[in-house]
């Protein structure tokens, strides 16, 4: 039974990881036991709560640029139609 020299390495490679950091540990999607709790996205936030939107939208009720709010195009039209809603709505202003 020959090993090649690359599973060799691997070997190792593995000892010597495993002797130098004993306390990591590699971890993966299927490892990790616990779970981010999700967010709303801005799209999914409901136009009656805009004080949910305070920031994106300065002191005197402008609505601030993507550049300046680091949203996606997509959540920023979103973000726009939902405070023009509660505007309208007279919900914020």
């Amino acid at each position: 039974y020959v090993l090649s020299a690359y599973a060799i390495f691997f070997v190792v490679g593995i000892l010597i990881w495993t002797t130098v950091f004993p306390g990591i540990k590699k971890t993966t999607a299927m490892t990790t036991p616990e779970t981010k709790p999700q967010t709303l996205t801005p799209a999914e936030i409901p136009f009656t709560s805009p004080q949910m939107f305070n920031r994106c939208v300065t002191d005197t009720g402008k609505i601030l640029p993507r550049k300046y709010t680091g949203l996606t195009s997509k959540h920023q039209r979103a973000v726009t139609k939902t405070l023009k809603r509660s505007r309208h709505m007279l919900l914020a202003l």
